[in-house]
């Protein structure tokens, strides 16, 4: 490989890394479901991702304070 090869092969995984772990930090985290709760859709132990989006007073909350998320689509007919 040649130097330059090698430079975009370490910028591009250091990308895909910085993606996820932003991901995984701002939009989902790995949650295990705990007790019979979510029976029969989980069982005691399964691990799921569960979304770092909350729905508070009505609305849908997000970890971006900026970012504005659709709580439904209206039409004018």
């Amino acid at each position: 490989m040649k130097a330059k090869e090698i430079r975009k092969t370490i910028f591009y995984y250091t990308l895909v890394i910085a993606a996820v772990i932003g991901l995984r930090y701002y939009v989902f985290s790995p949650v295990v479901a705990l007790g019979d709760s979510m029976n029969p859709t989980l069982k005691d132990g399964e691990r799921i991702f569960g979304l770092k989006i909350r729905k508070s007073n009505g609305s849908i909350s997000s970890p971006f304070p900026r970012l504005m998320i659709p709580t439904s689509i209206t039409s004018n007919e």
